[in-house]
């Protein structure tokens, strides 16, 4: 097994990937073409993010 899948959100505020397990959830939806949508409250920076797509990754995704 090469890693296990996490999955991350881009906090606008921050300007970096986080881990979705590793910040505070608000509400889960899906765009018009079933992408996920987080919105979430980053724990670092104490803000919320609306509508940040989730991606799976074994590892953090580089740049935006």
């Amino acid at each position: 097994m090469i890693g296990v899948l996490k999955n991350w959100v881009w906090c606008e505020h921050c300007f970096e990937w986080k881990d979705a397990d590793e910040v505070s959830f608000v509400e889960m939806k899906e765009d018009v073409y079933g992408k996920d949508l987080l919105t979430f409250s980053c724990d670092s920076c104490d803000k919320d993010t609306i509508d940040s797509i989730v991606i799976s990754s074994v590892t953090k995704p580089i740049g935006r």
